[in-house]
């Protein structure tokens, strides 16, 4: 049922190779919320093509607020390449999933990332099943920074928006693996491009994170060549 849905509209917008998302819901007050999400792209730059990265840029928007909003994001990575170690980072920044068990989850480096940007505070937790136990614990805003299991995992950010202002929180999702196998009569182990230019799910993560504002003008450039 339409009422069952977390929030009561959603809006999409979408110029390849970014997405946006606006939602709409009473329960938000006077805080606007949308969502831009971009993968990499610029022409004839095959390095900077190839980031094994999405950026999700949450815009917490309370200008026409009159008092100061506190928010928190939740992000959730289930364990899709049926990885045996699902964990936070040496300093918690970022939740690390892999290697999985297939070849193709497999080999140094191997496994996904997701790391938060912009935000006041962060919090994670594992699960052994599912995100639903991940999104009650959320209803308090923090995650507690527990492991419980490696069937799916989640980050919290919080932050304060002040009235008459707006806020960012960027989420970043990467993966690398190393192998990439075409699986017929004549399997061969081509390998990936990037694995060239990054070691791990992790350091593409933060790489991302730091980068963001540069992916985000190599977009709009691409933009303005059919759009100006």
């Amino acid at each position: 049922a339409l009422a069952d849905l977390p929030v009561h509209q959603l809006t999409y917008e979408g110029a390849f190779p970014v997405s946006r998302l606006t939602a709409q819901d009473r329960r938000f007050g006077s805080l606007g919320v949308s969502l831009t999400a971009r993968g990499h792209f610029k022409p004839q730059d095959a390095v900077q093509s190839s980031v094994p990265a999405v950026v999700f840029d949450f815009k917490l928007d309370n200008s026409k607020g009159a008092a100061d909003v506190p928010a928190s994001v939740f992000f959730a990575l289930p364990n899709i390449i049926q990885a045996t170690s699902f964990k936070a980072s040496a300093d918690g920044n970022a939740l690390l999933l892999g290697p999985g068990n297939a070849t193709i989850h497999s080999g140094a480096g191997a496994g996904m990332a997701v790391v938060a940007d912009g935000a006041d505070s962060l919090s994670w937790a594992t699960a052994s099943a599912g995100v639903a136990p991940l999104l009650s614990s959320f209803s308090t805003g923090e995650l507690g920074n527990m492991s419980g299991g490696v069937g799916a995992g989640a980050i919290a950010a919080s932050t304060v928006v002040p009235k008459g202002e707006a806020k960012v929180i960027s989420i970043v999702l990467s993966w690398f693996f190393p192998h990439h196998v075409w699986d017929g009569e004549f399997a061969t182990m081509y390998g990936n491009f990037y694995t060239n230019h990054w070691s791990s799910a992790e350091e593409v993560a933060h790489g991302a994170a730091k980068n963001k504002s540069r992916s985000l003008q190599n977009a709009l450039d691409f933009h303005k060549t059919f759009l100006d």
